[in-house]
């Protein structure tokens, strides 16, 4: 089932699970069909445990199983019964633009899973994917978004993850929890490793257990998912917490990731919203990668607004999970940040400067391979309360200098790599040519700092 020495990867991904709390009797079952680990031609496909799953009018490529949005599913039948239980997929959402409906990535219940039978889904509404399950009224569907970061934090049941936005064609670890004797937390979704929604409702209601998978639409057909499953795994109970971050290392090593880490602020961050996705510099690197986007995957953390000092509290809380460890040290971190923390601050260009270095030596400490980037200009046609003026545009270009500077001057520089993407923007300041708005890039400026810094990969990229 395996081929090109892919087993070795799986091999080490379940030595992570058996050999930790996690062990080998609570997996039920697994099913990997990542890079290099390609399936057994045909309609029937064995689980890693011998199960048969039969498709239909799935296609296999290079990353996995090909779900069209129209007529593919996968379909598993005689799982153990378990109420409660915890489902982790791999999978990437190839687009958000469909005639109407949901988007059901997968169905996990009873023999016809429909109505009262669906214990867990993963379904995507408006711009999210949303866990949704029936409560204790068995005719009413319940669905509670996995919403980013940066999106809203303040309600209890947001976490502090990426989300699952669709059509963001990063491949995603989701793990679902569902643990329905318990009378405080009861359904959780873990996005690469984080915390991205729980709820406490205590009233998830199934007439039985579960002991069907479907996955790429309803056990009906209806609402047909549209992207491409890499892995999944099926556990007997509820994961802790610190079993969810070993579960997603696990994941990693078996998609052989090199994972690329971002903050930033709205300049680098993926808006939910846009009907586009991808259109960031992060993706647009990521798209021009070319068979290095087999092993690379951006983790974005940007927030909108956000000063360097402000992003300095965020790496204690999200920065650890992908820090280098001995299965895997090629683990980049991009820091483009400091244009907050002047025309928002107010800060002078020292100040500014000893805050993003900050952010450097947070990366070094926990082992990254750092990245710097200089600044975006600021034009004069950027107006409103934190607007252009001529002591900010002054102390934007001070900080690129005193970045530059420490690249080719400082011989203990905290970083790697300089990225100039300031040199990107050619044009006078005075226009709006490449900043729409006078501070943030046009969709062509974003492509053209993606495509600088893909083209410039082979001097900093390692790949198996």
């Amino acid at each position: 089932m395996l081929t090109n020495g892919a087993v070795a990867s799986v091999a080490a991904a379940l030595s992570i699970i058996y050999d930790s709390s996690i062990g080998r009797t609570s997996l039920v079952d697994a099913a990997f069909w990542g890079f290099n680990q390609k399936p057994t031609n045909g309609i029937r496909m064995p689980t890693l445990f011998g199960r048969v799953q039969t498709n239909d009018n799935v296609t296999f490529c290079n990353l996995g199983l090909v779900y069209n949005g129209t007529n593919s599913i996968t379909d598993l039948y005689d799982l153990p019964a378990n109420f409660t239980n915890t489902f982790s997929l791999r999978f990437l959402s190839q687009t958000n633009r469909v005639a109407a409906g949901y988007q059901f990535v997968y169905v996990l219940g009873y023999t016809n899973v429909s109505g009262s039978a669906e214990l867990s889904t993963l379904v995507w509404n408006s711009a999210v994917f949303y866990n949704a399950y029936r409560d204790n009224s068995p005719n009413y569907f319940q669905s509670y978004g996995v919403f980013p970061r940066y999106f809203n934090n303040g309600a209890s049941y947001f976490g502090i993850s990426e989300g699952l936005i669709r059509g963001n064609r990063m491949f995603r670890n989701a793990a679902t929890v569902i643990d329905p004797g318990t009378g405080s937390t009861n359904i959780s979704v873990w996005v690469d490793g984080y915390l991205g929604m729980q709820r406490a409702s205590n009233n998830i209601y199934a007439a039985s257990p579960a002991n069907r998978l479907v996955i790429g639409a309803r056990a009906d057909r209806t609402n047909p998912f549209h992207g491409i499953v890499q892995q999944w795994l099926y556990f007997n109970r509820a994961l802790t917490s610190n079993e969810i971050v070993i579960l997603n290392r696990a994941q990693t090593v078996a998609a052989q990731e090199i994972p690329i880490v971002v903050y930033g602020d709205s300049i680098s961050y993926p808006s939910y919203t846009d009907y586009e996705q991808g259109r960031n510099w992060p993706v647009q690197m990521w798209l021009n990668l070319g068979y290095n986007t087999n092993y690379v995957n951006i983790h974005n953390h940007s927030m909108s607004g956000q000063t360097a000092s402000g992003l300095a509290g965020q790496i204690d809380d999200t920065g650890w999970m992908y820090r280098p460890y001995l299965g895997n040290t090629e683990t980049h971190l991009f820091i483009k940040c400091g244009i907050n923390d002047i025309i928002v601050s107010s800060n002078s260009a020292v100040t500014a400067f000893n805050s993003v270095s900050n952010m450097w030596y947070l990366g070094q400490s926990n082992g990254y391979i750092v990245h710097a980037f200089t600044i975006l200009p600021i034009s004069t046609t950027y107006g409103g309360t934190y607007g252009w003026s001529s002591a900010k545009a002054s102390n934007i270009n001070q900080l690129n200098i005193y970045i530059r500077d420490a690249y080719t001057n400082n011989p203990y520089r905290p970083f790697k790599y300089l990225q100039d993407i300031n040199a990107v923007v050619t044009v006078s300041t005075n226009t709006s040519t490449d900043l729409f708005d006078g501070l943030h890039p046009t969709n062509a400026v974003h492509t053209a700092i993606g495509t600088y810094l893909a083209t410039n990969s082979a001097n900093w990229l390692r790949v198996p």
